[in-house]
């Protein structure tokens, strides 16, 4: 019998800047530490919540946007793409409790390959992107 934590049981982490996978970060302004074109898969989890007056538990394992968040998930999707290599996956997931979708969808050039709800209330989103290949 396996003694690994399994998805049920394994705690929530909370999304920081370093992470044991470099393919897999939280979205944030600054650069990767990493070349460009390094990564098949990433996987990008930000903070859904604006401000910092929120306490509960989804602000104590994601954190919440600040200031000029726009910006910052704009980059962020940026500097996404620019780690991943041609062809490479981008899978986002968001919870649009206070923020649709649709809205923060816009912060990127790059289309969406697919999506996916999830959740007690379907507002979980995962939504999955396709880095085209470079020059043709």
């Amino acid at each position: 019998m396996s003694t690994e934590p399994t998805s049920a049981t394994a705690p929530v982490q909370p999304i920081v800047l370093q992470a044991v996978n470099p393919c897999s970060v939280s979205i944030k302004s600054e650069r990767f530490p990493m070349r460009s074109k390094r990564c098949f898969v990433r996987r990008i989890i930000p903070p859904h919540i604006v401000g910092g007056a929120e306490t509960g538990n989804v602000a104590k394992y994601y954190g919440v946007l600040q200031g000029d968040w726009r910006e910052e998930l704009r980059q962020g999707f940026a500097e996404c793409f620019r780690v991943l290599k041609s062809h490479g996956t981008l899978i986002f997931k968001w919870n649009e409790c206070r923020i649709p979708v649709a809205d923060v969808l816009k912060l990127t050039n790059e289309k969406p390959l697919y999506g996916h709800k999830s959740g007690k209330l379907s507002q979980t989103h995962w939504v999955a992107f396709l880095k085209p290949a470079v020059g043709g």
